[in-house]
């Protein structure tokens, strides 16, 4: 039987003998797609137009899709068998905004080498290259993608899920392919070839790094989740199936622990830690790890908050693409939003639905505990019910649900807690702290107002915050281009010490502590 896939600029053929699961044929084809539940069929977030012979929906798909949506032939990729000759349209896919830019920390590159370097972070849900002239500050090249890792579930345990089910080959392939893709795509704007490239520097969160490298990954999936690697070591390009000439060294640089990966390395570097007084570097995204530092100690965390914040598990979320909303407030009684690119709003991403809620909070239509409020507040018109449970209407056909609330609460109790568990354990408070560093794509987007008003940070000097977006590829660049900041980057990490927050009291009396949304300070 034919299938044709339609979708990422291409139009593909695949060929199979037997009915096959159409998650499935994606995979083989290389066609992204977004499996945010790792293909469960418990977001609804896979859908694609189907033509021709195909499973008929269940129940449970059907609860997933609205009826103008069964009615136009949409269905989940996770549940659909495709059982003969069938189309298949994947939705318009414009790009993402991915951040690339970010603050590197004062340092002097080597200087009297010819050629070019490529640092890369591989992200949980991004990846970010950077082709730089060595001895030059500067990057001459920036490519960036989505992980398409991402077919295989959103966050990092899902893929670990899928990689003990025997995904491990197709999780390495995966980003393999990335980063070629990314590499030819530096070498084409720079008008040179990757064989003038002579080494790179790829960093990434422990499992990442695994991923990359094909690794067995059951050491970091289960407890007590000690690492059999930390990296910190060259590897030759063809070891990792990258488009250089076969002996290019490439240096993954040292991670810190199971939870706490080499992007926290070298974000700490960009950060420009250590530095006088204390200090505490946080990455907002999928996996939250964060960093203390005071003199040479250095007290690290991963806090697992999930990918809320980048648009998996909530009902409407997405990434920060054309059409999302970013911005949300109110204004004479009603909500007001402002899309990306000024589109049509299609979803909502991180920054939006931080807003969102801070908004919501200020107006009385949420309590304290979360609850969505059926009176009392100037937002009454927007309620509506959304798949049996409360909502509230924020554009066009964008609601914000309970169930997209209770996630948001989960993830910021996470970030927040995390801090205040790392500051409890070193002796110290909020107010001891000199300096906070955001990091990470979505930290450089974060409104830090916001951020406060829901309690996805405690209350702290606005202008004591720094963000420093792409901390951990702008590391990367710093390794690359530096051997002082390279033996700096393996001193950091070895140092470094984990906490570990699964077993912690008094994290875990945090977390439920934080659950809660704080007071309003507003009069």
């Amino acid at each position: 039987m034919t299938i044709i896939l339609h979708g990422c600029g291409r139009r593909t053929i695949q060929e199979y003998p037997q009915p096959v699961s159409l998650s499935t044929v994606l995979q083989e084809s290389g066609v992204s797609l977004d499996f945010p539940c790792g293909g469960k069929g418990r977001c609804g977030k896979c859908r694609v137009l189907v033509r021709g012979e195909a499973s008929p929906p269940t129940p449970q798909e059907l609860a997933l899709l609205t009826p103008a949506q069964r009615e136009a032939g949409i269905r989940l990729a996770c549940m659909t068998t495709i059982l003969g000759d069938a189309e298949v349209v994947l939705p318009s896919q414009e790009e993402q905004q991915i951040l690339t830019e970010g603050q590197t920390a004062a340092f002097q590159p080597d200087s009297g080498e010819a050629g070019y370097g490529i640092a890369v972070d591989i992200g949980t849900t991004t990846v970010a290259a950077y082709l730089y002239r060595l001895g030059e500050k500067e990057a001459v090249a920036v490519a960036s993608q989505k992980n398409p890792q991402s077919l295989y579930g959103a966050d990092v345990i899902s893929r670990l899920s899928q990689s003990l089910a025997g995904k491990k080959d197709a999780l390495a392939a995966a980003i393999r392919q990335c980063l070629g893709e990314l590499i030819h795509s530096l070498c084409r704007q720079a008008g040179i070839q990757p064989e003038e490239v002579v080494r790179a520097v790829l960093t990434g969160n422990t499992a990442m790094l695994y991923f990359l490298c094909g690794e067995e990954v059951s050491s970091i999936a289960a407890a007590p989740f000690a690492s059999r690697l930390l990296w910190g070591d060259w590897q030759e390009a063809a070891s990792l199936e990258l488009p250089l000439a076969p002996s290019t060294p490439c240096y993954l640089p040292r991670c810190i622990s199971a939870y706490v990966g080499a992007d926290i390395t070298t974000a700490i570097l960009a950060a420009g830690y250590p530095r006088q007084g204390i200090s505490l570097l946080v990455d907002i995204g999928t996996n939250g790890e964060m960093a203390l530092l005071r003199g040479e100690e250095i007290l690290c965390c991963s806090t697992a908050a999930g990918p809320a914040f980048e648009g998996a598990g909530i009902s409407q979320g997405m990434n920060a693409a054309p059409g999302a909303i970013d911005r949300v407030w109110v204004t004479d009684d009603s909500l007001r939003c402002r899309t990306i690119g000024q589109k049509p709003a299609v979803g909502i991403c991180g920054s939006g639905l931080i807003d969102a809620i801070a908004a919501l909070l200020d107006c009385g239509a949420i309590d304290d505990t979360g609850l969505l409020q059926e009176e009392g507040h100037p937002l009454l018109g927007a309620m509506a019910e959304r798949d049996g449970q409360p909502a509230i209407r924020l554009a066009g056909e964008v609601f914000l649900s309970q169930k997209d609330i209770r996630a948001v609460q989960l993830a910021k109790s996470a970030i927040c807690a995390g801090m205040l568990a790392l500051l409890h354990h070193a002796g110290l408070k909020m107010k001891d702290l000199d300096d906070l560093a955001i990091a990470g794509g979505f930290g450089q987007a974060i409104p830090l107002q916001s951020a406060q008003r829901i309690g996805l940070i405690p209350p702290f000097p606005l202008e004591k915050i720094r963000l420093i977006g792409n901390g951990a590829g702008m590391g990367a660049g710093m390794v690359l281009l530096s051997e002082a900041e390279w033996q700096r980057s393996l001193r950091l990490a070895e140092q470094a010490r984990t906490l570990e927050l699964s077993s912690d009291p008094f994290f875990r009396d945090c977390y439920i502590d934080q659950m809660l949304f704080p007071e309003s300070t507003l009069s």
